[in-house]
């Protein structure tokens, strides 16, 4: 359940949230409360009512929208009840409500079902509240007056605020191995993703919506959805820093060898990358060109014939 006032984007996250079940092959049903209710209350006949009923009780996952803008009377309380009921302990109901559950009763006077209706819905809920001031109101306010840089601290911890410290934490499920930890950020890093925020924040005045994504698409067709396949991004940043075709992996390993090869303790290492194993760890620890220079440079005068180097 995602629980706040209004323009702070539940249903931008609840739309993202069908969009990556969706992704993932699961049949997801989006709707708002006023619509399910005025379904499900047009119907006239108790067969109708309950193909209806069924309609929205099987779907693997169900998003309502919007619960506690408009009030409803005892009967669809009832109705949304059933749906509740049908669905509970058997599939996914993602919600999303502008009043804490304290103040469901204003949403359904007189029913007595609404206390039912919570019961259910909390039970095994994860329930997310949302707080701060409303994204129309700032974009509204942003536009009366000239836009501060990306480096101002006040606008940079508002929107983005675990991308822009220097200590990150990222969250379990968000890494390569889905173990969460704290990363730290260089400076020069720290620019760089301040940047891409302002970019993001430009996109944000020019859509007039809400992107919860530090890496949306900037222009195009897909323009403000986030980048889900950074290949073809890869290979032209590649090019342009003169390393065509190098690997995403090899990166990676470059990482690895500059830590190690910094003095780095390998345990520290490890948890900076990611890998669990210590094999694993040593594959990406590449021996490169420049490491077999430095052994040359090391040896030489230790064979018989070679002068040393000082």
């Amino acid at each position: 359940m995602l629980v706040a006032a209004q323009g702070l984007g539940k249903t931008m996250i609840a739309q993202n949230i069908a969009h990556a079940a969706v992704l993932a092959g699961t049949h997801v049903l989006f709707t708002t409360a006023a619509q399910l209710l005025l379904d499900l209350g047009s119907q006239e006949s108790t067969r109708a009512l309950a193909r209806r009923l069924n309609h929205y009780a099987t779907r693997p996952l169900l998003v309502i929208d919007e619960i506690g803008y408009l009030s409803f009377d005892a009967r669809a309380a009832d109705l949304l009840f059933q749906v509740i009921t049908r669905r509970y302990e058997k599939r996914s109901v993602v919600l999303t409500t502008n009043l804490p559950f304290s103040d469901w009763p204003t949403i359904f006077p007189n029913a007595g079902s609404a206390i039912a209706l919570i019961d259910r819905l909390v039970h095994h809920a994860e329930i997310i509240a949302i707080e701060g001031d409303s994204y129309r109101r700032r974009v509204a306010e942003a536009k009366r007056k000239p836009s501060r840089p990306a480096s101002d601290p006040e606008i940079s911890r508002s929107k983005f605020p675990r991308f822009v410290m220097s200590r990150n934490r990222l969250d379990p499920g968000t890494t390569k191995n889905d173990e969460g930890r704290v990363v730290y950020m260089p400076p020069d890093l720290k620019r760089l993703v301040a940047a891409q925020i302002e970019r993001v924040r430009a996109l944000e005045r020019s859509l007039e919506r809400v992107i919860p994504f530090l890496f949306p698409h900037l222009m195009g067709r897909f323009k403000g959805a986030r980048q889900l396949d950074f290949r073809k991004t890869w290979a032209t940043a590649c090019d342009e820093a003169g390393v065509a075709g190098m690997l995403r992996h090899d990166f990676r390993r470059t990482a690895v060898r500059n830590m190690v090869n910094a003095g780095v303790p390998e345990r520290v290492a490890m948890t900076v990358t990611g890998h669990k194993t210590r094999a694993v760890f040593d594959r990406y620890h590449i021996v490169s060109p420049s490491d077999l220079q430095d052994v040359a440079r090391r040896l030489a005068g230790t064979v018989a014939g070679t002068i040393r180097q000082v």
